[in-house]
C-alpha cells in the first residue's frame, strides 16, 4: 500500500515555523518591559514597581527579563541594592544594570 503525500512537505513546515520565529524576535517584545543584567555579577533582590512591585528571580550575567505591563501603566520603577531608576511607561522600556549595580532606563 502506498501512503499518500502530505499536502505540505515537512521541510516546508519547518521553513515557515522558522521564519515565523524569526519575525517574532527581530519584531521585539511589543509592549513590556525588560531588565538586562550587564553588571558582570547574578542580581539578587531586583524588584520593578508599576501598580505593585514584583520581586524577579535572581538574573545572572548578560540575562535579561522581559515581563508585560498593564494596560493604563503611566511610570515604572526599577530597584536593585538601593539604587533605582524611574521611566515614562511606553512600549519597548527597557531598564540596563551596569558595573557597579548601576541602573539606566533607555
Amino acid at each position: 500500500m502506498w501512503r499518500r503525500a502530505p499536502p505540505w512537505p515537512t521541510s516546508g513546515f519547518l521553513f515557515l515555523l522558522t521564519l515565523g520565529g524569526w519575525a517574532a524576535m527581530l519584531a521585539g517584545p511589543g509592549g513590556g518591559v525588560q531588565v538586562a543584567n550587564r553588571s558582570g555579577a547574578v542580581l539578587r533582590g531586583v524588584e520593578v514597581c508599576a501598580e505593585s512591585c514584583v520581586a524577579l528571580p535572581a538574573l545572572w550575567p548578560t540575562q535579561t527579563w522581559r515581563g508585560p505591563l498593564d494596560q493604563g501603566t503611566r511610570r515604572v520603577v526599577l530597584k536593585v541594592a538601593g539604587q533605582s531608576a524611574a521611566a515614562d511607561a511606553e512600549a519597548g522600556l527597557h531598564f540596563v544594570v551596569g558595573r557597579g549595580g548601576r541602573v539606566v532606563a533607555e
